[in-house]
């Protein structure tokens, strides 16, 4: 009976909080970590697109990728976590880089963080 109670008063919160923001808690609180993340971006300076050089102007067409695969890496839980794989670029210079790049020796970054 507890947990039918607090099932239902999650239900409530999350009904609540869609009616308030009109999206999913999950998806508002990922796109308010998307616009914290690229406000630091600019702050630090790194707000300009590894891949084409031009600044990134708008969180929504901001990515974070990996510079090197990590899943071909010899040590996949370094290159996937390590900040120094990290690089910053456009959604669509990213996605452009990722779709024309073929063949096992080549970089073929993944893009980690978006917001839809």
């Amino acid at each position: 009976m507890a947990s039918g109670g607090i099932n239902m008063a999650h239900y409530q919160i999350v009904e609540k909080f869609k009616k308030l923001l009109g999206v999913h808690p999950g998806s508002a609180q990922r796109k308010l970590s998307k616009s914290i993340e690229f406000s630091l971006v600019i702050e630090t300076g790194r707000d300009t697109c590894y891949r084409c050089g031009k600044k990134i102007t708008k969180d929504q067409d901001f990515s974070v990728e990996h510079m090197k695969n990590w899943m071909s890496s010899e040590n996949p839980i370094e290159a996937y976590y390590g900040l120094s794989n990290i690089a910053f670029s456009h959604r669509k210079c990213n996605k452009r880089n990722a779709t024309q790049t073929k063949g096992k020796d080549k970089v073929k970054p993944l893009l980690i963080y978006e917001n839809s």
